[in-house]
């Protein structure tokens, strides 16, 4: 082998080392940095002919476990399905109020109870037959106000699904533009 030949094998050992220094040095800088996948330098030998002339950088390979990262990706995708759910559900809780409040379905019908068992005490009194009237007037008014709110809940649901759809479909396209470019 000549001196070019050493020389040049040198070279490319050093620039190939080189390389992967700089990979370990980012694995280094980025060990706290949550998600950071590290990554492995793969050398190969360099032999143009089948005459062995050095060493070259074959592929940076990410290490990374794939049962992990599909595992995060489902809990992440359940945490943020759970969070909207919760998010509705109390909505509806307040709705619906609590029990014993006065404004609750429940309350409405515990008045109604109360009514029709004082009417059944004096079925002629129009007072008691009239106090019946309104406390089913006012159940069914509460039902009412529910059914409008139940509505706008699945309207602002769907609002936001809406909204979400619209901007996975942007970062798809951006993706699709990127990958060329990657």
């Amino acid at each position: 082998m000549a001196l070019n030949g050493i020389i040049s094998s040198g070279l490319t050992a050093i620039q190939t080392n080189s390389a992967a220094m700089r990979v370990t040095s980012d694995n280094i800088a980025n060990i706290n940095t949550p998600g950071y996948s590290r990554r492995v330098a793969h050398q190969q030998t360099l032999a143009p002919g089948g005459i062995l002339s050095g060493v070259e950088l074959a592929q940076v390979q990410r290490m990374a476990n794939d049962y992990v990262d599909r595992e995060v990706i489902n809990a992440s995708g359940s945490s943020a399905r759970y969070d909207v759910q919760s998010s509705i559900m109390d909505q509806l809780n307040a709705v619906l109020g609590a029990p014993g409040d006065g404004n609750s379905i429940g309350s409405r019908l515990d008045a109604v109870y109360a009514s029709l068992g004082q009417a059944s005490l004096d079925p002629s009194s129009l007072t008691a037959r009239l106090g019946t009237l309104g406390q089913f007037d006012s159940l069914a008014q509460s039902i009412s106000g529910l059914a409008g709110a139940v509505t706008d809940l699945r309207s602002n649901a769907d609002q936001q699904v809406s909204t979400v759809v619209s901007q996975v479909n942007t970062l798809i396209k951006q993706i699709v533009e990127l990958n060329p470019q990657i």
